[in-house]
């Protein structure tokens, strides 16, 4: 998407969104990581199926696709392994593994899960032009995601994930077809599921394919989302460093475990301990810099980690 046609209140959705995963990988009481994890990856795909506009039976979109976010995946995985062994995370090069089949390392699953959820997702709307026939899709993806994710195979090409973020995807795209009315609607319902789903929090990983009780993860998710949307749709909110941020997802998603995990082992090799207070507020301050830094960095230098570079759609001109 373009800087012309950019809707900038979902720019600072992402934005928002990077801000939930961030904290939910920092050292915070159980039940606020619970609750976030209820909703937060979930988010990203919503607002792709909502930012969807078509094409998807095009050989030009699939590789675009490939362009935006297979050639990230690579570059971010093969980035974070080698800090994970720099800074002795991992011993050796095991993870290839992981990368080759899919699974990814660290956060770099949501690039796959993604791809596979835009390609499935592109070409079922194809045949489903209505709401309706959208809504029981998406339905049919969210009780197929319970069966995946209660098998006991491994998750390779995160094909027990994609079936939730599938359902989820579906729903973004149908919800912006909605009218205001009904969307008013489905708000009331939002503050009432994401109310109740207090009361019964789930450890959800959408990266492992756990979202335990299909009706809760569901209702978690969609009422956190909805209120969101709700939130940022109706106040028009474009605040820069949360627009900043959302443009920039991405690079924010990958290196927000990478960078602070560098500071720490720089720390450590000249001595200084990363265990006291003033130490962690020191990597964390820091790493909040370096990440809009790194963020300039791979827009002007390195747009392949953006999935700003056209290399495999440039084969069709």
């Amino acid at each position: 998407m373009n800087d012309a046609s950019r809707i900038e209140w979902i720019d600072s959705v992402k934005g928002f969104g990077i801000i939930l995963v961030i904290l939910g990988h920092m050292a915070i009481p159980e039940m606020a990581r619970q609750f976030i994890f209820s909703f937060h990856m979930p988010l990203f795909f919503f607002v792709s199926g909502y930012l969807y506009k078509g094409g998807g039976a095009s050989l030009k979109y699939v590789l675009r696709k490939i362009d935006a976010l297979i050639i990230p995946y690579v570059l971010y995985s093969f980035i974070a392994l080698a800090v994970w062994v720099l800074t002795g995370k991992v011993q050796g090069w095991g993870n290839l593994k992981s990368i080759c089949l899919g699974e990814g390392i660290g956060v770099t699953w949501f690039f796959i899960c993604l791809f596979f959820t835009e390609m499935i997702g592109s070409l079922l709307l194809l045949k489903a032009k209505e709401n309706m026939m959208i809504c029981i899709l998406a339905a049919v993806a969210a009780v197929v995601s319970s069966w995946t994710s209660h098998l006991e195979v491994s998750n390779y090409y995160m094909f027990r994930t994609v079936p939730a973020a599938l359902a989820i995807w579906l729903a973004g795209h149908c919800y912006r077809g909605m009218s205001l009315s009904v969307k008013m609607k489905i708000l009331i319902f939002a503050v009432a599921a994401a109310g109740l789903s207090m009361f019964w929090l789930q450890r959800i990983d959408m990266a492992s394919a756990r979202i335990g009780n299909m009706f809760l993860f569901y209702g978690s998710a969609f009422g956190g989302i909805y209120i969101v949307f709700a939130l940022f749709e109706a106040f028009n909110m474009n605040w820069k460093a949360l627009s900043f941020a959302g443009r920039n997802s991405l690079v924010f998603m990958c290196f927000h475990g990478i960078i602070p995990m560098t500071i720490a082992w720089a720390m450590l090799c000249f001595g200084v301990s990363e265990s006291g207070i003033i130490a962690k507020s020191l990597i964390r301050v820091s790493s909040c810099g370096l990440l809009f830094l790194a963020a300039i960095v791979v827009e002007r230098y390195v747009p392949a980690l953006a999935g700003r570079i056209r290399i495999f759609s440039l084969l069709l001109k």
